[in-house]
């Protein structure tokens, strides 16, 4: 079998984790330094907007790396295609958007201890 280009391992590194990872875990699960990393993520996420019908999109959120479904798309998904973020979550997700960046002790000091799960769910 031939060896796999970085950009498709990437991609299906993404897709398969169904979260958002860190470039240090891509580097440590696929074995390439950060910088060659980077520039792989920011040339796969400019591949994936240029690509003619595409679906899916490479998003940067802080720290992190993920592969999701485009906005104008997802919203003609049907229901059971849609995964919905969990009450519990939503109020930490939310805090954490719009005080990005945000430590996770000031998480705790607004939600409690349970921030340390909340944190632990969503990356």
């Amino acid at each position: 079998m031939s060896e796999l280009q970085l950009d498709t391992l990437l991609e299906a590194t993404l897709f398969g984790a169904g979260r958002s990872m860190s470039v240090t875990e891509l580097c440590d699960s696929l074995g390439y330094d950060e910088d060659e990393m980077l520039d792989c993520l920011y040339s796969l996420r400019s591949t994936l907007k240029r690509r003619r019908g595409g679906a899916l999109q490479i998003a940067e959120v802080g720290d992190r790396w993920a592969i999701e479904v485009k906005p104008d798309i997802a919203e003609h998904l049907p229901k059971e295609a849609k995964t919905e973020l969990p009450k519990k979550l939503l109020k930490a997700a939310s805090l954490i958007a719009y005080h990005q960046p945000m430590s996770q002790s000031r998480l705790v000091e607004l939600l409690g201890q349970k921030a340390y799960d909340y944190v632990r769910e969503l990356a």
